[in-house]
């Protein structure tokens, strides 16, 4: 009865948190944009950044204040997107930002993929990135970050504080609060790496959002930037359910069933001591660290989950992984772990745009690859439940 009035009662101040933004605050001002001369660039001074031999330019069509240049790629993208870059800077300054991007070419149809293919540069005035909830309100970041820990820990602990016993709490609660840290440090790692400026995370029940506050040049940092953060948080994660699982289970150990996630199972078969049933309360802490992660990584908006199918497959794949997961996720919340009715309702409400790297043409390294798709299996065993039949 106290986990569903919880889980009623975060999922209605997430309903009006969501309505507060969307019907009250302020939308986004258009101050951020710099202020660029309303007439056109020189035709010649455009096409004199884009040399024949790296991108021969065919034409250019003039959007508003953007210009969208097509023609054939005649090197690498990653090369040609540099060199093109540079030529813009030294030709109009800081006045435009360079956008290397994919669309179908319809005079080739018929044809293989790779010639369906057109790689077009589009010059769009240079902005700020700015987190959308600040700009959209008249409060400051670190008064919208209190409130947000307030809103997105506080069921977390009262969850906990609840359920488990006080000398329990005083065993996981330091732990996961730990966690926590690494993992961000962890991002700002990368971050600072890169000299991309990132926001402080900012808490909705049971997870974290993080707004990147600088222009991202490559789909490889925007994979670094998500993939870091969780594989520490999954290596810290299992190191904590193993090392409670080889100590022994005293008073305090925690009832568990292991069917409700084929990641635990498959610890519980390498470490059969861990007591039938029981968890020490390390290894609990363990077990909810990995929730937080496979939370972080579902495929959707501006989640790392979304960032890393993004850097993979492109927008076009994540548009299709969105409608599935929402579902996929609320199925598992009313059939096996009931907290994650409260993920499904933020994810149906969350509708932000993700991050868009500047050359989104360059694909991402076999290595990169994968370990992205074997930490987002990892992270689909630590919520999937093991069917019935299998025992």
């Amino acid at each position: 009865m106290i986990n569903r009035l919880i889980i009623f009662g975060t999922g209605a101040a997430l309903i009006a948190v969501w309505l507060y933004l969307s019907l009250f605050a302020h939308r986004r001002s258009p101050q951020n944009l710099i202020k660029t001369s309303q007439t056109k660039p020189e035709e010649g001074l455009v096409k004199g950044c884009f040399p024949w031999a790296v991108y021969y330019l065919q034409s250019l069509e003039y959007r508003g204040d953007e210009i969208v240049c097509r023609g054939h790629l005649r090197c690498p993208s990653d090369v040609a997107y540099r060199q093109i870059r540079e030529n813009v800077q030294k030709t109009f300054g800081d006045r435009f930002l360079v956008l290397l991007k994919s669309e179908p070419n319809s005079e080739n149809e018929g044809e293989s993929e790779a010639e369906t293919t057109r790689y077009i540069f589009v010059l769009i005035p240079n902005f700020n990135p700015q987190i959308p909830i600040i700009s959209r309100t008249r409060y400051s970041e670190w008064q919208i970050w209190c409130s947000s820990v307030l809103m997105g820990l506080a069921p977390l602990v009262v969850l906990v504080l609840l359920q488990f016993s006080w000398d329990q709490v005083l065993k996981m609660l330091p732990i996961l609060i730990i966690g926590l840290l690494i993992k961000e440090l962890a991002r700002w790692w990368i971050a600072n790496k890169y000299k991309i400026k990132i926001s402080l995370p900012f808490f909705i029940p049971y997870f974290s959002l993080v707004w990147h506050r600088s222009h991202i040049p490559r789909r490889q940092v925007l994979f670094d930037l998500a993939i870091a953060p969780n594989l520490v948080s999954l290596i810290f994660g299992i190191a904590l359910v193993v090392i409670g699982m080889l100590q022994p289970i005293g008073m305090d150990g925690i009832a568990f069933d292991f069917k409700i996630s084929g990641l635990m199972m498959g610890l519980h078969q390498i470490f059969p001591n861990s007591g039938l049933g029981i968890l020490h309360p390390v290894a609990y802490a363990g077990w909810l660290q990995l929730n937080l992660m496979a939370i972080s990584l579902i495929p959707i908006s501006i989640l790392d989950g979304g960032y890393i199918i993004r850097s993979m497959f492109g927008i076009e794949k994540m548009a299709i992984a969105v409608p599935i997961m929402r579902i996929v996720i609320l199925g598992l919340g009313l059939v096996s772990q009931h907290w994650l009715i409260v993920v499904a309702i933020a994810l149906f409400l969350l509708n932000y745009a993700p991050s868009i790297p500047l050359d989104d043409v360059t694909e991402l390294n076999l290595g990169r690859d994968l370990l992205g798709i074997g930490i987002l299996a990892l992270g689909l065993a630590v919520l999937l439940p093991l069917p019935e039949s299998w025992f």
